[in-house]
């Protein structure tokens, strides 16, 4: 056994099988009277505040494959590069309890840990002052660290920094970095870094949240947060090819002009699944991109008063997959000059502007931007300025309410709707079973097309008290097969009006046709007339319509009722009549009428029903008289050509008696209450 005296202090160290244990409840005071473990040393302590002063001098420290098991330390260094637990060359640190670590020099770690050294953290707190340092800094090493609070007060000061090939997992964390250009969580040069059920908040103009770097890859999950505050201050970066930052099910919220919410550069990507992105602030963006990818799987990107999605440069991809982007006051996506993107939205997707009022794009000139909408939702206006290139491409279900300027190429597939709501213009139209709407907007407009293609569907307005209607302008080629649904104001038009234009072509082989066959105006239907390459609707061979058909086979109906609910009490009749018994009785029926009309007024009626009562005998001098009470229902369904139909149910009591004389024919008399329901 060797005895150790450290010099002005009563500490009694005990060396056995290179395990030294420190006992004594004094603190440190020297510098040199540091925690030390190398050369495969392996050390024990607990209970003890270490405090150091000169530059590069440690609180505790191993090396060359020493070990330092700690509990309940409390450590203080103020010297430039002083870090208050120091671990490289295989050594290995592990702690229990609460380790309490403040550094006030430049560039002095909390948790420095290098060069294949290890550590284990289980309740820490750390607090550094100077510029340059971090709360933990991990380096081609590995640390685990659970239950922390990380401050960190200087400029360009880091709460978390991993580097060169670094490993490091941190769990319930509350990070905080104040400085400028300060970062919560930084990872450069192939690392891997692991944060879950954490918070970061970072205070300071260029602060960054979560950053990654050359070839680095983060991950944010579990209920974790992310929150900046400063000019320019942004809540995740991530730059250079290979570059990944991952959150899941996680907030970022920035506050700061000019701050973006994620920010990916350079082949950078960030992947958001299930978290909640939001800029506050002058000029503050939801994403910018500058050659980077962006996933967005769940969640949302929102913005105040900018661009939810802000792109430039070339080479940007981003996929949004059932995810909400908005702008309050901005457009839900910015492409800058001479910048190129992929933007896909899918699976119940919204893009909102200007709480869908806005300019949905803002594409500048000498941009490309290819819009693919899957199954999703897009709220609000596309204005293409000139010189911009913008390919949209609606499928799947896909709803865009809103106008459209300048479009280049518009294809709209099978169950996509677009509901205009004010004068349009594209380029190109390929209508692939879609459908355009004008109901939803107030006024009439004008859809004008460069030319249109396809097999699709227009929803048109039609005022005929002022011969006003929503207009298709095509002033090229317009070929294909479309169907115009056109819905009257509701008032009457006269008799023989001038023709009523509703399309133009500059020429194709497109046919038009309208819903049902024909336009139903009031009181009459009207038919659609090409006049060279233009549509017309006319005036001339007019028909009844189907809604007046329908309320005149209503009230024509009545006599085929009445003759189908009478039948069963003449059955009745004609059984008294034989037997000159009374008593209760019922009957069901049903019947089929085909009643013939000009002009397209008749109809055919399946009738089916019941009918029940009850009748006695009564003695009079010439014979009998039978006196019955009857009731019953109906039910009427009535069809017309073209589609229109009606229901007629009906309610009645009544009254009925039979005369049965010895030396007459029988007579009969009925008194029926009807109550009649028309649909």
């Amino acid at each position: 056994m060797s005895q150790f005296l450290f010099p002005r202090q009563s500490i009694l160290a005990i060396a056995i099988s290179q395990t030294l244990l420190f006992s004594s409840v004094q603190a440190f005071a020297a510098d040199e009277d540091q925690i030390s473990a190398k050369d495969g040393e392996e050390v024990t302590v607990s209970d003890r505040t270490i405090d150091t002063t000169r530059d590069g001098v440690h609180g505790m420290s191993a090396a060359t494959k020493g070990k330092i098991h700690a509990s309940q330390m409390s450590v203080a260094t103020s010297g430039k590069g002083a870090h208050g637990v120091f671990v490289e060359e295989l050594g290995e640190f592990n702690s229990t309890g609460e380790l309490s670590i403040q550094t006030s020099g430049e560039g002095a770690s909390g948790l420095h840990v290098v060069s294949l050294a290890n550590a284990n953290v289980e309740r820490m707190s750390v607090l550094t002052t100077g510029n340059n340092a971090s709360g933990i800094r991990v380096a081609n090493a590995t640390a685990k660290v659970n239950r922390a609070v990380i401050t960190t007060q200087g400029d360009s000061s880091h709460g978390v920094s991993v580097d060169f090939r670094g490993i490091f997992e941190g769990a319930n964390l509350a990070i905080k970095t104040e400085g400028y250009r300060s970062v919560g969580v930084l990872g450069t040069r192939q690392n891997k870094v692991g944060v879950s059920r954490s918070s970061i908040f970072t205070s300071g103009d260029e602060s960054v949240g979560v950053f990654a770097s050359s070839t680095s890859s983060i991950s944010v999950t579990d209920r974790s947060s992310i929150t900046t505050l400063g000019k320019e201050a942004h809540g995740v970066y991530a730059i250079e090819s290979g570059t990944q930052v991952y959150l899941s099910d996680s907030t970022v919220e920035t506050f700061g002009e000019g701050a973006a919410g994620v920010k990916v550069e350079r082949g950078g990507r960030v992947e958001l699944v299930n978290t909640q992105v939001k800029a506050n602030g002058v000029g503050a963006v939801g994403a910018q991109l500058s050659g980077g990818t962006l996933a967005v799987n769940g969640g949302s990107i929102q913005s105040q008063n900018a661009a939810a999605i802000h792109v430039s440069g070339q080479g940007n991809t981003v996929a949004i997959d059932n995810a909400y982007i908005g702008s309050i006051e901005g457009p839900a996506i910015k492409v800058d000059a001479g910048a190129q993107a992929k933007i896909t939205v899918s699976n119940g997707s919204t893009l909102s502007a200007g709480n869908g009022r806005g300019e949905l794009l803002d594409v500048q000139s000498d941009s490309v931007l290819d819009l693919v909408v899957d199954g999703s939702y897009l709220h609000g206006n596309l204005t293409i300025p000139e010189g911009g290139l913008v390919n949209v491409r609606l499928q799947n279900g896909t709803r865009f309410t809103g106008q459209m300027s300048d479009v280049k190429n518009l294809q709209l597939d099978a169950g996509v709707g677009w509901d205009i709501m004010g004068d349009s213009n594209v380029e190109s139209l390929v209508l692939n079973g879609g459908s355009i709407d004008f109901a939803k907007a107030e006024g009439f407009h004008q859809l004008s097309m460069g030319e249109l293609s396809g097999n699709g569907s227009f929803g048109l307005k039609l005022a005929m008290e002022n011969q006003q209607v929503d207009f298709l302008n095509i002033e090229g080629q317009a070929t294909g097969n479309h169907v115009l649904s056109i819905q009257n104001s509701g008032a009457e038009p006269e008799s023989g009006f001038d023709p009523l234009q509703v399309v133009h072509t500059g020429g194709g082989d497109a046919q038009f046709s309208v819903l049902g066959e024909r336009v139903d105006l009031g009181a009459y239907s009207y038919g659609l007339e090409r006049q060279g390459d233009d549509w017309f609707l006319t005036g001339e061979d007019r028909e009844v319509s189907p809604a007046t058909r329908s309320v005149q086979a209503l009230f024509n109906s009545a006599p085929t009722v009445w003759y189908g609910e009478m039948s069963t009490l003449r059955s009745r009749m004609g059984e008294v009549r034989s037997s000159g018994q009374g008593g209760a009785w019922m009957r069901s029926y049903g019947n089929q009428f085909r009643v013939a009309g000009r002009d397209g007024l008749g109809f055919e009626q399946q009738q089916s029903g019941f009918s029940l009562g009850v009748d006695a005998p009564l003695a009079v001098t010439d014979g009998v008289l039978l006196v019955g009470l009857l009731g019953g229902y109906s039910k009427s369904d009535l069809s017309q050509s073209r589609g229109s139909s009606g229901t007629v149910d009906s309610f009645y009591v009544g009254l009925n008696s039979t005369h049965k004389c010895n030396a007459h024919p029988c007579m009969h008399f009925v008194r029926r209450l009807p109550a009649q329901a028309l649909a």
